[in-house]
């Protein structure tokens, strides 16, 4: 449940309650005149609305949240651990696909030799590194595609688990790897500070976080087929590791 959401429900409630509460005293107010005076009656509300309030300002700022802000230090080593990928990458090294990073695999049947690869990124905001591994545990006529997501950082969050997957599928002998319309991710973040609520939150970078990763670039789809496969790459994307 979103904190957008907990708060149009708190003062669905409160409303409600105080509905309630009105209805309540006005049927036992011949019975109760003497005591629930205008004066009275006014100070039981209003500190009936702070306490309200107060609750929902605390479970607003200060109760625990899914999500972890990074410290420096965590992001310092996040940033060398991706120069490091990067570095393998360029190398055409395959050392830096781990299976903590893996985070989905389809096996997929192809006919021939050939394996015709065709890639969608949707629109210029997206973005798939594609790549090419040749696997000889594999027999002839399987290919194994994976999805590596690394971490993604926006001032100081990791959102790589809630980059969503693309679609994978195989039609007409032919490998379709497609990103979505629009590769966007939304958070929550709170920060504990009076007067501050920050909700439903988009990419934003910030100068406290110098460091910040763009997204988009820390994932990688693996390709791995047999040897003597050849992958069709009209779109000259694909790149091979060893």
């Amino acid at each position: 449940m979103t904190n957008a959401t907990i708060l149009l429900l708190s003062l669905l409630i409160t409303i409600l309650l105080l509905t309630l509460a009105f209805f309540v005293v006005r049927k036992i107010s011949n019975k109760t005149k003497n005591f629930w005076t205008l004066k009275r009656l006014s100070v039981g509300i209003t500190v009936y609305i702070g306490v309200g309030l107060f609750a929902l300002l605390y479970l607003s700022l200060f109760a625990n949240s899914s999500i972890q802000v990074l410290s420096k230090s965590e992001l310092k080593k996040i940033e060398k651990n991706i120069e490091s990928i990067q570095k393998y990458d360029q190398e055409y090294n395959s050392s830096f696909l781990t299976d903590n990073y893996k985070k989905k695999t389809w096996e997929f049947d192809f006919l021939g030799g050939t394996l015709p690869v065709t890639i969608n990124n949707g629109n210029e905001d997206s973005s798939l590194n594609i790549r090419h591994l040749y696997n000889d545990s594999i027999p002839a006529g399987k290919a194994l595609v994976s999805y590596y997501q690394f971490p993604a950082i926006i001032e100081g969050i990791d959102i790589s688990d809630k980059i969503p997957l693309p679609n994978v599928y195989m039609s007409q002998n032919q490998l379709w790897i497609e990103a979505l319309s629009r590769h966007e991710v939304n958070y929550h973040r709170i920060k504990a500070s009076i007067g501050i609520l920050d909700f439903n939150r988009e990419e934003d970078f910030d100068d406290d976080y110098p460091s910040t990763i763009f997204y988009l670039s820390s994932n990688f789809i693996v390709i791995e087929t047999p040897s003597g496969t050849e992958i069709e790459d009209s779109q000259g994307v694909i790149q091979y590791l060893r």
